[in-house]
């Protein structure tokens, strides 16, 4: 069985940064302890050490998105198998491809996953008239706007 790491453990595994970089970090504070900040290896050294900060956040946002990425494949196939997920895929046979009259199209065979609002018919009924009593009113003031728009501009020809 696979070994899978999970997104939240990215923030540890980043810390584990190298003794080199510890060091750099250290001889830059050093230089700053020192009151040797206008020297040019003070200068260098500030700019290795803010080479090392940019590759390690580069290496913490790609460590982020992959782990977060493996965790989202984790959650849809937990035994690190291929399974049909509605929604998202399936493996469909020569039959199925048949009766869907060979169309490639995916929305066919992997169907829709169908989220519950919490709503009853007549709460969703009452909530879609509520829409449409806005959406009305916003069309309505659209067609007076183009009006006004068009009386004006009609000024300038």
């Amino acid at each position: 069985m696979a070994v899978y790491y999970k997104a939240d453990d990215y923030e540890k595994q980043a810390s584990d940064i190298s003794e080199d970089m510890i060091e750099e970090m250290r001889l830059l504070e050093n230089y700053k302890i020192n009151g040797d900040n206008s020297s040019k290896e003070f200068k260098k050294q500030e700019k290795i050490t803010q080479e090392i900060i940019n590759k390690y956040n580069g290496l913490t946002k790609s460590q982020h998105y992959y782990l977060t990425q493996i965790d989202w494949l984790t959650e849809r196939f937990p035994n690190g198998e291929y399974e049909d997920v509605t929604g998202l895929c399936k493996a469909a046979t020569i039959k199925d491809l048949e009766e869907q009259d060979f169309s490639l199209n995916p929305g066919r065979y992997v169907g829709v996953v169908i989220e519950e609002d919490g709503l009853t018919e007549e709460e969703f009924i009452s909530e879609m008239r509520e829409k449409q009593e806005i959406l009305d009113g916003l069309n309505a003031k659209a067609v007076d706007l183009g009006t006004l728009i068009s009386t004006n501009l009609k000024l300038f020809a």
